[in-house]
């Protein structure tokens, strides 16, 4: 998967400016700085790709970065210290709080991109399907459940799929890019697609997986 990531991509990202290396990727503009990332799933056997957007000129409340709210914070995660000594520069995708997530491949709206065997299954409590990614060493005992039914197999193809899909949803996120001109246009995007600040700010934190809050 990495490899053809890599082949089909990667290519895109440098031609529209991007620096950097797998997962972390960044392009400098005039007041603003774009960053990319590519997050494994929790779980493994996939990733999510996700877009922010951090504004350097803006005051500190306003540049779209996390930051503690209080001095107890410091005492209770002393990793904000060093956080407050960094950079923006040097800030990552991990520190922002607005973030644009790629759809995914629409596995149980997880927003992720598997590649590996994936199983659907209704689960009647939910009133929806549940969907079950299954990686290649774990496939070699797996035995489905009674209702499950195989809706991804991991063959020699799917990882050009992805990549492809990956390359087309890349499209979006670069022309979003474009329109988030200053952190009022950030803050009112998040409010049109997740609804209030308190919502935005809990459902992104549902939508991306950071393993172990960093990457």
């Amino acid at each position: 998967m990495r490899k053809t990531i890599d082949k089909i991509v990667i290519p895109k990202l440098s031609q529209a400016g991007f620096e950097g290396k797998y997962p972390h990727f960044r392009r400098n503009r005039e007041n603003a700085i774009d960053m990319i990332a590519f997050v494994p799933c929790k779980r493994g056997n996939g990733f999510e790709v996700g877009g922010t957007v951090v504004f350097p000129r803006e005051k500190p409340d306003r540049q779209n970065v996390l930051r503690p709210k209080n001095p107890i914070d410091e005492k209770l995660h002393p990793e904000w210290k060093a956080f407050a000594e960094r950079g923006i520069g040097e800030m990552g995708f991990a520190d922002t709080q607005i973030r644009n997530i790629l759809s995914g491949m629409g596995w149980n709206n997880s927003h992720a991109f598997y590649y590996s065997d994936v199983y659907r299954q209704f689960d009647p409590t939910l009133s929806s399907f549940v969907y079950t990614a299954v990686g290649e060493k774990q496939a070699e005992t797996f035995a489905p459940k009674p209702g499950m039914e195989l809706v991804q197999r991991a063959d020699e193809e799917l990882p050009t799929r992805i990549a492809e899909e990956v390359s087309l949803q890349l499209d979006e996120l670069l022309s979003w890019f474009q329109q988030m001109k200053t952190y009022d246009d950030l803050k009112r995007w998040a409010e049109k697609k997740y609804g209030t600040e308190n919502d935005w700010k809990s459902k992104l934190k549902r939508i991306i997986h950071l393993p172990n809050g960093k990457i």
